[in-house]
């Protein structure tokens, strides 16, 4: 019951920013189509065009979306889904290389299962996918879930340690766009409308460094104080994660496998830009950006991202870059919802498989030969 409620939460939370973003969005195409339709022509300004209830029903975003996920060229969606699931093969790869210390080979198609049922389980509730991949895999190679626990928070501290480099690269590259909105939006002063311009955004800053200076002068006697020392403890057990690489049999190999991961996740919000006419001639820097905000929509707590997804992706391309809010709506739509629906997909297909494959399975340490079924 408890985890029902969960899942109502988490959607609720999900679907509520989706039609929010959808609500939104809707709005400004039917006054966008209504103005192309019945006051440009007659010489009406945008502003001036007052459109009735009647006017404005004529168009849809509903009719929009279909239309255009009729239109898609269908080749790079399943190009950018191949992607997706090719970077499942190296997480996979690299989540052996952590448990290989364990003193278990685990079978690859084990591990590959597991990720993709934690996938399909992010899809529901979010953040439990990282519990039952761990507790399916070690069910089967019967390993300490413990154990098991504890490697995918290594590889979790490193997929951080990416998205902030990813972030840093889009700042780097797109320093122009990125600064352009920052310095009018955020640094600005009250003549431009800027952030620094707003007592509550000025007050909160000051509260984070007061906040980091006290937690400096007072780090001891605050340490004492138990959710504090529990926040210290995870901070700290996510630098002892990133050591234990250097400690691996093979990590040049372990960080190649990192590196192919999110490259992958890159590339895959790439070649999608290819099926979408609208988007088609925007470059690889845009998808960048792109990869960056609808990551960041993910890391929200909703089912598999949904509705933080679209509405972050549709507002980098309508802030940064000038796209129509209608067509970045239905873009963010396009990069979502085949790999939404790819990871339920896939993740049903591997819980019934594992134990198929698993049947005649007995897992063996590293000093003993596979048992029937070894790695497969």
């Amino acid at each position: 019951m408890i985890n029902f409620l969960k899942f109502l939460l988490f959607l609720s939370i999900g679907l509520g920013i989706l039609y929010y973003a959808y609500y939104t969005q809707n709005k400004d195409y039917q006054a966008t189509q209504c103005f192309q339709a019945h006051c440009e022509p007659s010489g009406i300004a945008f502003e001036d065009c007052n459109c009735s209830e009647e006017q404005l029903a004529a168009f849809s975003l509903k009719d929009k979306l279909l239309t255009d996920f009729a239109g898609l060229n269908y080749f790079w969606i399943f190009m950018a889904i191949a992607c997706f699931m090719l970077s499942n093969v190296s997480r996979s790869i690299r989540w052996n290389m952590l448990m290989k210390p364990l003193g278990r080979e685990v079978r690859l198609q084990n591990s590959f299962m597991a990720v993709m049922i934690g996938y399909m389980a992010n899809s529901v509730i979010p953040r439990s996918g990282e519990i039952v991949r761990c507790g399916i895999l070690s069910r089967y190679e019967r390993l300490p879930v413990t154990k098991v626990i504890g490697t995918v928070a290594v590889s979790r501290s490193l997929d951080v340690i990416c998205l902030a480099t990813a972030i840093g690269l889009m700042v780097l590259l797109q320093f122009d766009v990125v600064w352009g909105y920052l310095s009018t939006e955020v640094f600005g002063g009250k003549e431009d409308g800027g952030m620094l311009s707003n007592p509550i955004f000025l007050t909160l800053l000051g509260l984070m460094a007061l906040g980091a200076i006290g937690f400096f002068i007072f780090r001891k006697k605050l340490l004492q104080i138990p959710i504090v020392k529990k926040l210290w403890d995870i901070a700290m057990g996510f630098l002892e994660g990133i050591k234990t690489i250097g400690k691996l049999e093979r990590p040049g190999w372990f960080i190649f496998h990192t590196v192919a991961i999110w490259f992958l996740y890159y590339f895959m919000h790439y070649i999608a830009f290819f099926s979408f006419a609208p988007v088609a001639d925007m470059g690889p820097m845009v998808a960048l950006t792109i990869f960056v905000f609808g990551s960041l929509g993910i890391v929200i707590p909703a089912p598999g991202g949904i509705g933080a997804f679209q509405y972050l992706v549709t507002l980098a391309l309508t802030t940064f870059y000038g796209l129509n809010n209608a067509d970045a709506f239905s873009f963010s739509n396009v990069l979502f919802f085949p790999i939404f629906f790819t990871n339920i997909l896939a993740g049903v297909i591997a819980l019934g498989l594992f134990p198929v494959l698993n049947k005649d399975y007995k897992p063996a340490s590293l000093n003993e030969p596979a048992a029937a079924g070894g790695e497969g």
